[in-house]
């Protein structure tokens, strides 16, 4: 006896992109699997869900319970690994699970988009070619024309029968005789021709080998590769990532800035010979799904991406890796938040595959995990090209001197540097003109009126902004407290140190990169071009500036008031001040030529300075270490804000 068929349960619970916990009950009449994507009635809208699973017993009554709309998938939107990395993102970051999965998804693909775009075309119909059918067309020439056109290429997109200048009433004739008829068909992605990668290929230091014979591609374990600036951990994860292809399976590489996707791109791009798709914020709605499907699909055998790429669905995945894991970017600060470095480890668990974390100065966090055993560390204590470590000093800033500004030594060590050919780099953590409007008369300060932060001088603009909350005034011509001219900006943000620069080097450019001068898309990677080309000039710029970054003719970096951080009251800002401070040393001497990093500061007695300068970031980070251990702060501890 055959047995009967359970009947498919007709109450599901369907995650929704609305700020609220929990999924919601809808109805169908048929079985649907879970991850389908749904158009379901909510609040007076319509909205795009997706099915969590099977509501067996549903907690409304079940005449109460609203029909699902329309059912918009044939498959599940996310393999079965990432499906279940938002679920458990959703109860570790306490997040609504319907905003999880609207973050794990770019747009078009949330606002209900195919997951196989179709297109229409125009194809032959069953009638066959030659005959009666011409002699049903002689009269009309377009439309013989259009017929042969069709004999011979079989179909016709839009764009081709605009191009032949086929009006609809010439392609609608050929259809009501029977002779063409509209086909929808999936859309291919266009191929990018495929280039030889270079002949020369640069051959791995002992260091590198080893990092590289270390990683088991088959299985899944987490590694920090720890490796000082210059020492070649790209070159690491180029051959990893070279025999993850060579297995037929795909790489994701995360990037903390999308500054930094166009130069990794590139260089991968040369170095595969294949393509590579981006996936960040900046790229077209439609581009970035384009390039969402075919990393779904398998087509994108290289994928790089900011943080939310972390999400990317993989047809054959084979390695994670996260280049500059300590940098902050990769935690998610407003709506859903979390880590995507933290994510990789759980998704790596998930796939079976393994986590490179890449950094010359890594976080506590990934640093507490190797000693703990959770993740295995790689060492590259040496540059790769035999280079020299660059070397720091302290230029003490006089207490009766309100700008950070650099003194005569400073200057002079710039102009000799410019005078050989080479790059100055400066980094002032602090953008705008001045950080503080002040009334040298009442001693009154601008100040936000909605977050009490101090407003910053925008000389550019003419205006006041709060880098907190983005309000906007108009600079005052008198003070608002006591009526008088006597308003002063003090300090000084990039945008001033622009103008005393170009002062003092007329000669010379002055590139200044920051939020500010990179607003425009393209504005950044035509800034990196220029640098990147080696003529003598100065790279002005907040910490953007030494993210990453390889700027081969910069043998000056000067670091101006470093010790800001260090006064903070955020337990991380000493590690993330750390941490910024070696990364912009790390950009200059990076070739044959020898770096030196000058930094300016008014607390040059700190002791966490002084062991900085000695260019010991692991003996810096264990003293750190033991702090937090003894206040009991994370990683020994979990905080939640």
């Amino acid at each position: 006896m055959t047995p009967t068929k359970s009947p498919a349960p007709k109450f599901y619970n369907i995650a929704l992109p609305v700020p609220l916990p929990g999924t919601f009950e809808y109805r169908h009449p048929t079985g649907l699997q879970v991850g389908l994507r749904v158009k379901v009635p909510f609040s007076g809208r319509e909205l795009i869900g997706i099915v969590v699973s099977h509501c067996k017993e549903p907690a409304t009554a079940p005449q109460k319970i609203k029909s699902i709309l329309s059912i918009i998938d044939s498959e599940p939107v996310l393999p079965q690994a990432i499906f279940d990395l938002c679920l458990w993102s959703a109860q570790y970051y306490l997040h609504p699970i319907g905003e999880v999965f609207a973050a794990a998804l770019p747009g078009k693909i949330k606002q209900g988009a195919a997951l196989t775009p179709t297109i229409r075309i125009l194809t032959l119909a069953s009638t066959a070619p030659g005959g009666t059918a011409e002699d049903d067309v002689k009269r009309s020439p377009k439309q013989l024309a259009l017929l042969r056109a069709l004999v011979e290429r079989r179909s016709l997109s839009r764009p081709e029968l605009n191009q032949g200048q086929f009006s609809s009433a010439v392609i609608k004739a050929l259809i009501d005789k029977g002779l063409a008829r509209w086909q929808d068909t999936i859309e291919a992605n266009p191929d990018q021709p495929p280039h030889d990668p270079p002949d020369a290929v640069i051959q791995p230091t002992l260091e590198q080998q080893l990092a590289i014979d270390s990683v088991a591609l088959n299985s899944h374990k987490t590694y920090l590769l720890y490796g000082v600036t210059g020492s070649g951990k790209t070159e690491v994860y180029l051959r990893l990532i070279d025999q993850v292809l060579r297995a037929g399976r795909q790489a994701l590489i995360l990037v903390p800035e999308i500054a930094l996707t166009p130069q990794t791109l590139t260089r991968f791009e040369h170095r595969f010979g294949r393509p590579v798709v981006a996936l960040h914020s900046n790229l077209p709605d439609q581009k970035r799904s384009a390039h969402w499907r075919q990393a779904r699909s398998g087509q994108a055998p290289i994928i790089i991406g900011t943080r939310s790429a972390i999400f990317t669905p993989l047809a054959r995945p084979g390695i994670i890796i996260v280049d500059e894991e300590h940098d902050s970017s990769y935690k998610q600060q407003d709506g859903f938040h979390y880590s995507a470095r933290d994510l990789a480890s759980v998704r790596g668990v998930a796939e079976n595959i393994p986590v490179i974390l890449g950094s010359a100065t890594p976080s506590l966090e990934s640093l507490h995990n190797v000693a703990t055993g959770k993740y295995t560390q790689l060492l590259l204590e040496s540059r790769a090209n035999g280079a020299a470590r660059e070397r720091y000093e302290v230029f003490p800033i006089p207490d009766n001197q309100k700008e950070a500004l650099p003194d005569n030594r400073l200057f002079d060590a710039m102009a000799e540097t410019l005078d050989r050919g080479e790059q100055v780099l400066v980094m002032r953590n602090r953008r705008g003109y001045a950080p503080v409007l002040f009334c040298s008369n009442c001693r009154w300060i601008a100040q936000c009126n909605a977050c009490d932060a101090r407003l910053t001088v925008h000389k550019q603009t003419k205006g006041l902004k709060c880098h907190h909350c983005g309000q906007q005034h108009p600079i005052p011509s008198r003070c608002p407290a006591c009526q008088q001219s006597s308003l002063l900006p003090v300090g000084d943000g990039t945008q001033r140190l622009q103008e005393t620069f170009q002062s003092r080097f007329p000669s010379y450019p002055v590139i200044r990169i920051d939020s500010d001068s990179t607003q425009q898309r393209a504005a950044l990677t035509q800034m990196i071009d220029t640098i990147q080309q080696g003529n003598p000039s100065i790279l002005l710029g907040t910490q953007l500036i030494a993210k990453g970054h390889h700027f081969p003719n910069v043998t000056l970096a000067i670091i101006l008031e470093v010790d800001q951080g260090f006064l903070s009251a955020d337990f991380r800002a000493i590690e993330r001040t750390a941490q910024l401070i070696l990364q912009t040393g790390g950009r200059s001497g990076r070739e044959n030529l020898p770096g030196k990093v000058y930094l300016s500061s008014r607390l040059q007695a700190l002791p966490e300075l002084r062991a900085l300068i000695k260019n010991d970031y692991l003996a810096f980070s264990k003293s750190l270490m033991a702090q937090r251990e003894t206040y009991q702060l994370p990683p020994f501890t979990y905080q939640g804000l």
